[in-house]
Order: C-alpha cells, then structure tokens, then sequence
C-alpha cells in the first residue's frame, strides 16, 4: 500500500510539474527563445537622427538560418542595410554576447569580423547593424529546426 501511495505522489509530482504553465509564456513559440530557426525579414527600422524612427513593413525574400551548431547563413548579405543586396554569406553565433559574426567586408577597415547584435522576444529576432543613427531589421520565425 505505501508504495502504491508513494508511487501516486510521485505520478501527480510529476503531473503538476509538467502541467504547469511557465507565467512568461503564452504559448509554445513563446517559450522557444532559441535561435534555431529560419527567419524571414519583414520590418526595417531607421531613424534619421531625430527620434522618429519606426519599423516600416518591407517587401523581402530575405531569409537567414540559425543552426545549433552557433553558425547561421543569410540569403543576402549583412554587411549593409540593403534589403535588395543579394551576396549569401555565413558566419557564427556567439550566444553569450548575443552576437552574429562574420568576416569583415569592409575594405577601409582592419578587423578580421564583424559583429551585429540581435536579441529575441517570442517569434521576433531584432538585428542591429552598425549605422551612425539606429538601423535594424526585424525578422519573424518561419521554421523551426
């Protein structure tokens, strides 16, 4: 009898545990913070210098792909804020900055990478570029890996 009592508690432990909801998720996508994904562009954020920047919608088959192995590839390039630029390009992730690197397209500068910092809130991955004045991309989550 105490092992079947025993054996309840632990069967409803885990049942509770498992069941309940995490209160800073809404729902599935929510919860996956991750950057394994495909990401498809969808908003460009610019300010002129005055505050009044917004995100505007734009029209892009721009996609980039996050692996789990800290790499990611882009079916354009992120060395500008051109949505039109077409040069796929690759490089890595590193988590713990938050930052995606890759090698340095510039000619005027030295550095041997570059590093754009991106954050993610549900299914929406921000992408700062390196502007005078704020520029970002706004990406959605198409595919999960």
């Amino acid at each position: 009898m105490k092992a079947f009592v025993k054996l309840s508690v632990l069967f409803l432990g885990c049942f509770v545990f498992l069941g309940c909801e995490n209160p800073e998720c809404d729902d599935t996508s929510v919860c996956l913070a991750e950057i394994e994904s495909t990401w498809a562009l969808t908003e460009a954020y610019f300010d002129p210098g005055d505050g009044s920047g917004s995100f505007t919608p734009i029209n892009s088959n721009r996609t980039t792909t996050f692996f789990e192995n800290d790499t990611f590839t882009s079916s354009g390039s992120l060395c500008n804020f051109d949505v039109n630029d077409q040069e796929a390009m690759s490089g890595g992730i590193n988590r713990t900055e938050g930052l995606l690197e890759f090698p340095n397209c510039f000619s005027n500068t030295t550095e041997e990478f570059i590093s754009l910092s991106y954050s993610i809130s549900g299914d929406e991955l921000i992408l700062s570029f390196l502007c005078d004045e704020p520029c970002q991309w706004k990406f959605i989550r198409v595919y999960d890996l």
